[in-house]
Parts: structure tokens; C-alpha cells; sequence
């Protein structure tokens, strides 16, 4: 799916004649706890989400419209929200709770360990949190 969806904003992009702009993905993440009616919303499946983002990420394969690239990905978020209106779910997107301790075994965050290493190197990764929106303007002449 998440091919799927830079595929799509790509082929837009093209269609529009911008096909030479560098997608970046703002906000990507998954809910580790959410409302018992919520299905796959735990830790174990956004640690399995996000690892498979990053090992994705960086692996250089692309997408099957975009191969060979490379993407810049912001994870969403470090830390969860507790007093964030909606759903359980909604307040759960951290990698830590408000007290630093991790929601789950980041792995990503642990680079000494053998198992970190081997996704890991030679690259390296950059944590960074995302606090509000890039927009881009395009005036009717097609300048940003």
C-alpha cells in the first residue's frame, strides 16, 4: 500500500508535468493501542510497520514506478499524545510514552546491537520530529 500511494502522487505529479519534484513522505506511522473494536492496532504491529518502513526506506529498491530511489520519511511520532482528543488510537503513535520509555522494542533506536547494525550500515539515520506541514505553492505559471 504504501507503494501504491507514492505511485499515485507520483503519476499525478507527472500528469501535471511535475515529475521532476522529490516526494517526501511527511507523516507515516501506526498506533500501538487503540479501542478494542480497532483491529491490528498494537505494539507489535507498529513495531513490525515501522521496521519495515525503515528496512523499506532505505533499501534503495523504490517503488515499481519509482525504482532505485530512496525516499525522505518522517515517523509519526516520538512520543505518544495522553491528552489528544479522539480515539485510544490517536494518542498512540509514539515511539515513547511521555516518561522517554519506549512504547516497544525499538530496534531502530538501539544501533550497537548486532541485529540494528545489519539494517543499519554504512547508513545512517536521522530521528526527527515532524511539527507541522510543508506546503507548496504553485502559481498559475507552474513556479513554486
Amino acid at each position: 500500500m504504501f507503494d501504491a500511494q507514492l505511485d499515485s502522487v507520483f503519476s499525478a505529479m507527472k500528469f501535471l508535468g511535475f515529475d521532476d519534484v522529490e516526494i517526501v513522505i511527511a507523516e507515516t506511522g501506526w498506533p500501538s493501542m487503540g479501542d478494542s473494536t480497532q483491529v491490528g492496532v498494537d505494539a507489535k504491529s507498529a513495531a513490525e510497520y515501522n521496521g519495515n518502513l525503515i528496512r523499506h526506506v532505505i533499501s534503495g529498491a523504490g517503488t515499481p514506478l519509482m525504482p532505485n530511489r530512496t525516499f525522505e520519511t518522517y515517523i509519526f511520532a516520538l512520543f505518544n499524545e495522553d491528552f489528544k482528543e479522539g480515539p485510544t488510537c490517536e494518542r498512540n503513535f509514539g515511539l515513547f510514552h511521555t516518561n522517554m520509555t519506549p512504547v516497544y522494542d525499538n530496534w531502530i533506536l538501539r544501533r550497537t546491537t548486532a541485529a540494528a547494525a545489519a539494517y543499519f550500515h554504512p547508513v545512517t539515520c536521522l530521528l526527527v520530529i515532524t511539527i507541522g506541514f510543508l506546503v507548496l505553492a504553485i502559481n498559475h505559471h507552474g513556479e513554486i
